[in-house]
């Protein structure tokens, strides 16, 4: 069977597939018909130090020389790098030593339900946001921001397929193709605002209560992976001022039945709509506070939604938790 025949025969992916395809047009009509409203607040996205027509100052400055706020952002790219590889040896390679190997999950996963591709896509996404905010926090202009986190994001994601070819998981490349993704959207926010109508965010609440270090991959039920659309870009002005700028809808995919890395049986893939909270609504003119609030704001914080799986009647959560 064929990867497109795979897809196919798979129900939920036709769902997710039309979602995607629906917001990416929904995305050339705002650029065509009007002006993003909050770009405002983006501004130190793609320009170093930008004023915007409500008055807001980006704190994200560029210095001259290497300075300490230089090193110390450059020592956390570095950290969160090593820190990462380490925590793949431990997490997935130790003691699975094998002679290099191949493998093909499919491209939404044959047992997790694409938990595991998105997981893929959100955290080279995630990592190049941060690592680009770290940068500019530390007084790096946007060229070196943007080439310097983006090389070391896929570094890293080639680097933990490598990883796991030298074990019994395999390398695989559909992986790599999903990190990529999620790299290059993030790339593309950074030179056109005008995406972060569209933010991709991700929540992860296990059952079990949160513990250190995590075990992601033991509770694939607990990750749920969002797109979060800005509804003020699509409102006309008389009702823009109507809707809260901070409030957002977006759509979620998940997986049921409490589903882990290492069962096997597959998991049922679950589809939700709710409420998203925009923390870069209410700006914010201190350095430290801004980084803070941009990597924070990457994650999507319990609202009302509701849930949509095959077998089961749609759940409506006053808090979506899971």
């Amino acid at each position: 069977m064929t990867a497109l025949e795979h897809l196919e025969s798979r129900p939920h992916v036709h769902l997710v597939t039309a979602v995607v395809w629906r917001v990416l047009l929904l995305a050339c009509m705002i650029c065509v018909a009007r002006p993003c409203r909050a770009q405002a607040l983006d501004q130190d996205m793609a320009q170093p130090f930008v004023e915007n027509p409500a008055g807001y100052v980006s704190p994200f400055t560029v210095d001259t020389g290497w300075t300490l706020r230089k090193i110390v952002a450059g020592g956390f790219v570095s950290g969160l790098f090593a820190g990462s590889m380490i925590d793949s040896y431990y997490a997935w390679w130790q003691k699975r030593e094998s002679s290099f190997l191949f493998h093909e999950d499919g491209w939404f996963g044959e047992k997790n339900t694409g938990v595991d591709k998105l997981g893929h896509l959100f955290t080279s996404h995630f990592y190049f946001h941060t690592m680009y905010d770290a940068l500019r926090w530390g007084g790096f202009d946007h060229n070196a921001s943007l080439w310097g986190s983006a090389a070391v994001t896929f570094g890293f994601a080639v680097l933990v397929e490598v990883g796991d070819g030298t074990t019994t998981l395999g390398f695989d490349y559909q992986d790599l193709v999903y990190n990529t993704a999620g790299l290059v959207y993030g790339m593309l926010q950074r030179q056109y605002p005008v995406l972060n109508t569209f933010r991709v965010k991700w929540s992860y609440v296990p059952a079990e209560g949160y513990v250190f270090p995590p075990r992601f991959t033991e509770h694939y039920d607990a990750h749920t992976y969002w797109l979060a659309v800005r509804v003020n870009d699509f409102l006309p002005e008389s009702l823009d001022r109507w809707w809260p700028d901070a409030l957002q809808l977006a759509v979620g995919w998940s997986v049921r039945d409490h589903y882990t890395a290492w069962n096997h049986a597959p998991g049922t893939g679950e589809f939700v709509v709710g409420l998203d909270l925009d923390l870069g609504a209410w700006p914010v003119s201190q350095r430290e506070l801004h980084l803070a609030q941009r990597i924070v704001n990457h994650f999507h914080v319990p609202m009302p939604a509701v849930t949509f799986s095959r077998g089961h009647t749609p759940s409506w959560h006053v808090l979506q938790l899971r």
